[in-house]
Order: C-alpha cells, then structure tokens, then sequence
C-alpha cells in the first residue's frame, strides 16, 4: 500500500482530481490523503464514492500558532507550511511506513512506485527531487535547486530529524519572496544533504521527472519519445470561464503537446463532473461558473503561451 498526500482549497478541484485519478490508473492499492484547507473543498470530497481517497481537514492542524500563521501567510504560504505538518501527523498518527507528499498539479504518466523504489535502493530515508534545469530558465538562484512538488518520508528516527527540522523552519517562514537563503517551504531544501547527508537521496530518475522548466532540455538529451513518471504542469491554470493557459513564459517543444492534451482533457472532465454542484473557482480575473456548457478548441497564441478556449 502506497500512501500520497496533498493540499489544496476548492479552487483546486480539478487538479486534485487529475492527480487521485491519474494514480489510479497505475496501482488501485494506494490511499491519496487530501488535507482540504478550505469547508468547501473539504465537503465536496468528502462526498465522493471513491475509498482510497481520504479526507483531512485543516482544523485538524489550527492551533492557536497556526492560526495567527494563517491571518499573517497568503493562501499560499499557509499551504507551504502545512506540507511538514501532513506528513508528520500522517507517519505519527497513521502507522504509515512511508508518506509522500504531491504537489495537487502533478500527473502521472507512469508508476509512481518507480520512484519509492529509487529511495529504497538507495538505503536512506528521505527523497527529494531536483528541479534539474534548463540553463535558459534556470532560476535556482531565487526558489532553490530543489523543488518541494514530491517528498518521501519513511518512518524512521533519522527521517523524522529532517521533517522535524524543516518543518520548524516552514513554521518560523514561509514567505513566496524570495531571500538569499529562504523561498517558501523549498530553499530549506538545499540544506538537507549537508545536514543530513546520510539521511537524504536525491532521486536518481532525473530524466523521468518533467515540467515546463525542463521538458526542452530533456528532449534535446534524450530524444523523443517523452517517458515522463510524472509531470508537473506548473503555472497551468484557469483563467477565466472559457480558458485554461496551460503555460506562460516557457518554449514547450511540440512533442510535449500529448502530456498537455491528457492533462488538459481530464481537466475538463472533471469540471463537468463538478458542474452539477454549481461549485465556483475564485481566479485572478473572475470565477468560473462550473453549470455552462463545456467545449474544448485549440488556440496556439505564441511560442511562449499556449490557451485552451472550452
């Protein structure tokens, strides 16, 4: 039994949805554990028929710290915070040998077990990945070499040193701007190999592990096809009622365009499951009334953005 975690609000629906499903397609013996940190997301959820998707609410976690984080954090620097937290409560008070966190905007296109596998060769207790990339978009200077989008933990005493250690860091600061050597919950990153370097394995399957950031790089070195274990589809979002950007301020190679159709087409599904709720997504323009008809087309605007209209 694999056991994944994530975090996301009702405006993150959908994503969270093509996650669960996507691993669902490798391994029906999994359980995805959703911290849902607002009522909303958290009542919708907990409605659905599906047994290995479990349900968590943020109160579980608002102590009175907690809380005054949550007034003086954004949305999204509160969520950061609460990736320790999850998974200390998941290895603490679940008997779980193994917990690994996902960002709710991964998909995955192979097993994730390949990647659990990867840690339990190495014979540590600790895997992060690395954002590996491309030198035209290499911002590892500002967010960190490392990026928090998976974290494996096992249930070891050595394990729990590095969470314990990062998650009071997360706790004392999570800003999104960056500093010299602070950025959200992952530039804490950077430290764990010479903090514990007997503890933490940087996973060896760097080449399986795609975004924006890198799928360019990757294509160039490996050549087609693309054999992703997942892909992060980082900075995909809905615009507004009739548009998703898939990308913004990356050259994504044409031979990524099947990644982006799966994704983007499991996306709409799941609106459409969403729609007789009359459920709303809040986005930086306006929010997306789920009840209007859907319909997907193509609109190719630069090299630099793509949209979907639907």
């Amino acid at each position: 039994m694999h056991n994944f975690c994530t975090i996301f609000d009702s405006n993150y629906i959908p994503f969270g949805l093509n996650l669960f499903q996507s691993l669902a397609k490798f391994n029906d013996s999994f359980t995805l554990w959703v911290l849902a940190v607002d009522q909303d997301c958290f009542d919708y959820l907990s409605r659905l028929p599906m047994d290995n998707l479990k349900v968590l609410s943020a109160s579980l976690f608002e102590t009175e710290e907690m809380l005054e984080i949550k007034r003086m954090r954004s949305r999204g620097e509160y969520c950061w915070t609460l990736k320790p937290l999850l998974l200390n409560y998941l290895l603490s008070e679940h008997n779980i040998e193994i917990a690994t966190y996902l960002d709710a905007d991964l998909y995955f296109f192979d097993d994730p077990a390949l990647i659990i596998e990867d840690l339990l060769r190495s014979k540590k207790d600790v895997l992060i990945t690395d954002h590996c990339f491309d030198p035209q978009y290499d911002i590892s200077v500002s967010v960190g070499q490392f990026c928090a989008q998976l974290l494996t933990f096992k249930d070891t005493a050595r394990s729990l040193e590095v969470l314990n250690w990062w998650q009071e860091k997360c706790v004392d600061w999570c800003g999104q701007t960056p500093e010299p050597n602070r950025f959200g919950d992952q530039k804490y990153l950077e430290r764990f190999n010479s903090m514990f370097p007997n503890s933490v394995h940087v996973c060896a399957l760097k080449d399986r592990i795609l975004g924006p950031w890198n799928v360019s790089m990757w294509l160039k070195q490996r050549g087609a096809p693309l054999q992703p274990i997942f892909y992060h589809f980082h900075g995909l979002k809905i615009v507004d009622g009739s548009t998703i950007q898939c990308f913004q301020g990356y050259q994504i190679p044409k031979e990524a365009s099947p990644l982006y159709d799966a994704y983007t087409e499991a996306l709409i599904n799941n609106i459409k499951l969403m729609k007789k709720d009359g459920l709303e997504i809040q986005n930086s323009s306006k929010k997306l009334n789920l009840g209007q008809k859907i319909k997907k087309k193509y609109r190719q605007l630069s090299g630099r953005e793509r949209q979907i209209s639907f």
